[in-house]
């Protein structure tokens, strides 16, 4: 008999959880809900999910204790964070946990679909072939730009490197087509934006390898594609809070 995945929902608004808890529920998962960093805490103590859907604004403890709580766990769950808000946190090293990123208010097709490729897809896919680096999972929403980067339509973000990231496929893109898009990683109040060329389309999906960006952009993307995925860093002993910024 085929296991049912179970999914740990974690939001401070009992309101917002009991709705992700009822979609994710409909469509087949086991799901626990808790309202507090603390509560989540002491569930993931007892069993681990597949899955936990996190707010990161939250009071006492908050999204990112939860996180730096999962970075020491041997096995640790796959996370989709659930906020609508940016919080100036460096990214790195638990921002590495992060496989997808919702922006509230979303639909709930939108988090039964994200939850579906978090799940399907590893952590890291390695290096192979003509791709000389390891692909990252991070589903997140992700903006088309025109050339003088103005935004034109919405996309998902499925994997990303250092050389160049997966993209459902959009439109009448073309292979040697030049594309740029922007998106958001949790801890970072600004998108980062990668510019490059199609490379590949195939069922749907559509590979970009990345042209030159800045070596500031390039580093951060280094640390977030192999910030501790493989529990290399130690999480940090303290942090100041630094919520605000701009809702979404």
């Amino acid at each position: 008999m085929r296991r049912h995945k179970t999914v740990l929902v974690v939001d401070d608004e009992p309101l917002v959880g009991a709705m992700e808890a009822a979609f994710l529920e409909d469509a087949g998962y086991e799901v626990e809900r808790v309202t507090e960093g603390q509560a989540a805490i002491e569930s993931l103590r007892r069993r681990c999910p597949d899955l936990v859907l996190l707010d990161i604004v939250m009071p006492g403890l908050d999204g990112w204790d939860v996180l730096a709580f999962i970075h020491t766990l041997p096995d640790p769950p796959r996370v989709i964070v659930a906020t609508g808000l940016v919080e100036v946190v460096p990214p790195d090293p638990l921002g590495g946990l992060v496989a997808g990123h919702l922006f509230k208010p979303f639909r709930g097709d939108a988090l039964l679909k994200m939850a579906e490729d978090v799940l399907a897809m590893p952590v890291l896919t390695p290096r192979s072939g003509a791709r000389k680096e390891a692909r990252r999972t991070y589903v997140a929403e992700a903006t088309l730009l025109s050339p003088t980067g103005a935004p034109l339509i919405k996309s998902q973000l499925l994997q990303v490197s250092r050389g160049g990231f997966r993209l459902a496929a959009t439109g009448r893109l073309r292979t040697g087509q030049s594309v740029s898009i922007s998106f958001g990683i949790p801890g970072r109040d600004q998108p980062i934006r990668l510019r490059g060329v199609v490379r590949w389309r195939n069922a749907g999906m559509m590979g970009v390898e990345t042209g030159r960006i800045t070596p500031q952009d390039e580093d951060l993307l280094r640390r977030f594609v192999e910030s501790d995925v493989d529990g290399g860093e130690e999480p940090p002993r303290s942090r100041s809070h630094a919520p605000v910024l701009a809702a979404v």
